[in-house]
């Protein structure tokens, strides 16, 4: 028996050196996501020159244009489906009314 537990707390000893490594892992990888969320920041601050409130509001802007855009792009799909005829300009809204 006494060559069982020996295994049994070799392994335990595994076990435990394992669950260490595992543990520093993660805080490892945690400080990598942080240092990657910050510098992804920082790219966004250099390329559109602003910070804090005013950055905020320009990807506000940017959002709600593209929202726009991805409605316009249904809009468009959808009159296509209705009428089989491909939408040419996506800028003239009266093209299919009437």
């Amino acid at each position: 028996m006494s060559l069982y537990a020996e295994k049994i707390a070799q392994n335990d000893a595994k076990i435990a050196q394992l669950e260490k490594s595992i543990e520093n892992s993660k805080a490892k990888r945690k400080k990598l996501i942080e240092e990657n969320e910050h510098l992804s920041y920082l790219s966004i601050v250099e390329e559109y020159k602003c910070e804090g409130h005013d950055l905020l509001e320009i990807l506000k802007h940017e959002h709600e244009q593209a929202e726009k855009l991805k409605a316009e792009k249904q809009r468009n799909e959808c009159i296509s489906e209705l009428t089989g005829q491909p939408v040419s300009d996506s800028h003239n809204h009266n093209a299919y009314s009437g």
